[in-house]
């Protein structure tokens, strides 16, 4: 993990933790969030002894930084391989997994999944999957993350999915949470043409 910081016309990098080698090299390609405490989170997409992926937290401890690993996914119904972007909501992480969840979809590796994350009060975090992803139109797979509205919606976009033919384009979610810890699924574009941008309005 790195900082850049502002140094007239350049940016000056510090090197603020560097992972283990039993981290495999490239699977720390997720964003990081940081708390009102400033510690930060992430996830490794895999490690030697960690294979479906983990969830870790940073925190500033007299100069240096602590890594504290907080949930180890388990693949299967539960997702595997967590590649996007995290956000904070109420003390609890959400993100979403590339693989795992509905496992006859892909190959059977799974189309991934949105989960949320949850701190006990022994300070063990639980998963709950708010969102299995099945590999078809309209339900795609490989989701990522957008972020919330003001009304706590989730937003995300699909790696594929899509609609005219075009199923390897993507689309974009809304999750609305329902009060009983159930989420609600809809998509609101799906994307017809590859290879070409597009500007989403919300109303």
């Amino acid at each position: 993990m790195f900082k850049l910081t502002p140094s007239g016309d350049t940016w000056a990098e510090t090197t603020l933790y560097t992972f283990s080698a039993g981290a495999v090299s490239n699977s720390a390609i997720a964003g990081l969030v940081v708390d009102s405490n400033g510690n930060v989170f992430g996830t490794l997409s895999e490690t030697a002894t960690a294979t479906q992926g983990l969830l870790f937290e940073l925190m500033a401890s007299s100069g240096d930084w602590q890594e504290t690993t907080l949930y180890n996914f388990v693949g299967g119904a539960s997702g595997s391989v967590p590649v996007g972007p995290l956000f904070l909501a109420n003390g609890n992480v959400f993100g979403t997994t590339s693989s795992g969840g509905d496992t006859t979809c892909d190959g059977h590796a799974g189309c991934g999944v949105v989960y949320e994350l949850v701190k006990g009060t022994g300070g063990q975090w639980t998963q709950n999957v708010i969102n299995t992803f099945h590999g078809d139109i309209e339900s795609p797979s490989s989701p990522s993350l957008g972020g919330f509205d003001s009304s706590g919606n989730l937003y995300g976009l699909s790696l594929t999915g899509g609609a005219g033919g075009c199923s390897q384009c993507g689309s974009v979610f809304q999750l609305t949470p329902s009060g009983s810890g159930a989420w609600k699924e809809t998509f609101l574009w799906n994307f017809t043409y590859p290879g070409i941008y597009y500007r989403i309005a919300w109303p």
